[in-house]
């Protein structure tokens, strides 16, 4: 018999670590908007707005990049937005928001 032809055992993790009570970070992390549309939807937008505001200012400021025609025969570096919420401490210093522009 081959290797290929075996059927594959399923693979647990131990119950001694306490993995069964382990949540996917994608369960933790629903309230992170994943594009700019989806952020400006959320009940938090002027946030994010003030936050991407901000970043592109910063950008600007220290001249990051020069804006230039698109020479012919080139392709164009595409960028994004990710956006992240970072957790204050409760009634001490709210949570913050930031946004991160990546090529």
């Amino acid at each position: 018999m081959l290797a290929r032809d075996k059927t594959r055992r399923e693979i647990k993790p131990p119950n001694r670590y306490g993995y069964e009570n382990l949540i996917a970070a994608s369960e933790v992390l629903e309230d992170e908007p994943t594009s700019v549309k989806t952020a400006l939807a959320s009940k938090e937008n002027e946030k994010w707005k003030v936050d991407v505001q901000e970043k592109m200012k910063s950008l600007s400021d220290n001249n990051t990049w020069d804006l230039i025609k698109r020479p012919i025969g080139f392709r164009v570096a595409n960028c994004k937005w990710i956006f992240k919420r970072k957790e204050g401490i409760k009634g001490v210093v709210p949570d913050r928001f930031k946004a991160i522009l990546v090529a």
